[in-house]
C-alpha cells in the first residue's frame, strides 16, 4: 500500500481533501469510479475496501447497486440510439 497524504490522494483521484477525509471517517462514501481510482492510487485491490470482513456490507451493496444502475443507464442510452 502506498503512503499518500490526503492532499496527494485527492489530487490523484480528482476530489478535494475534505472528501478524502470524509471517506476515511465513514462520513461519506466515494462513487465506484472514485473508489477504483483510490484503489489504483494506493495499489490495493478494490475488494479490500468493500470486503465483508471489514464490516462494510452496506457500503458494498451500495457500490453494487451503483454499478448496476450505471450499467442500466448505459444500456438505456444504447437502446435510445437504436430506436432513433
Amino acid at each position: 500500500m502506498r503512503n499518500l497524504t490526503q492532499n496527494e490522494l485527492a489530487l490523484l483521484v480528482g476530489v478535494d481533501t475534505k472528501s478524502i477525509s470524509n471517506y476515511e471517517r465513514g462520513v461519506a462514501y466515494p462513487s465506484i469510479q472514485t473508489l477504483i481510482l483510490i484503489s489504483k492510487a494506493v495499489k490495493y485491490p478494490m475488494e479490500y475496501f468493500v470486503s465483508v470482513e471489514k464490516n462494510n456490507t452496506a457500503f458494498a451493496r451500495l457500490l453494487i447497486i451503483e454499478q448496476r444502475l450505471s450499467e442500466l443507464i448505459t444500456d438505456l442510452k444504447d437502446i435510445k440510439q437504436v430506436l432513433k
